[in-house]
């Protein structure tokens, strides 16, 4: 990784586990930023302003991660597999890699295909300026370090549930995930926010 993009963003909220979405946990300023501009694991760029009406749910990933990512990956297909079918129409998965220099498309899409992942509903994605991930991962308010003797990227590993109206009401922050009670959650937030 370049030793120029080695940066901390700091961690502005509190740890916590699965809970359900609720007014009292929303956060009516945290609105998504939504013109960033991503590449999917098809080589396609897309913009998140492309799901604007939709719920999604966010992770934050790298293909070269031994530790949480290849377990939480995993856990996410599980929440994808829960939902009704007719769910699945409008409901998206972004997870985007917070390694730029060595995440390029066929290397994203070769690593969801290890996970026989869905893609019906779920962009893998990554990007080649790295000023759009600065101000994305500080905007989602994720801490990001790389260590520098293992050169693992140390990230939180936070799910965040965004409303149709692009708002983040709930954030997930956990080495093992409720999947039951996330695609609760999702069921639950499409319906009130339709």
């Amino acid at each position: 990784m370049n030793p120029g993009f080695v940066f901390v963003l700091f961690l502005l909220f509190s740890s916590h586990s699965a809970a359900a979405a609720s007014p009292s946990g929303t956060d009516s300023t945290s609105s998504y930023p939504w013109q960033h501009r991503l590449i999917n694991h098809e080589g396609q760029s897309f913009s998140l302003a492309d799901y604007n009406g939709q719920t999604v749910l966010y992770s934050f990933f790298y293909t070269g991660c031994s530790s949480i990512c290849p377990t939480q990956t995993y856990e996410l297909t599980r929440i994808q597999q829960l939902l009704p079918d007719a769910l699945k129409l409008s409901v998206q998965f972004v997870s985007v890699s917070v390694d730029p220099t060595t995440d390029f498309p066929e290397t994203i899409k070769a690593y969801a295909q290890r996970f026989g992942i869905d893609f019906t509903n779920w962009q893998f994605s990554t990007t080649r300026d790295e000023h759009t991930l600065r101000d994305l991962l500080g905007k989602m308010r994720v801490q990001v370090v790389e260590a520098p003797e293992s050169g693992e990227i140390d990230h939180s590993p936070t799910l965040f549930l965004v409303d149709r109206s692009g708002r983040i009401i709930q954030r997930y922050l956990s080495t093992r995930i409720d999947t039951q009670r996330i695609a609760q959650d999702i069921a639950a937030a499409d319906r009130i926010f339709r």
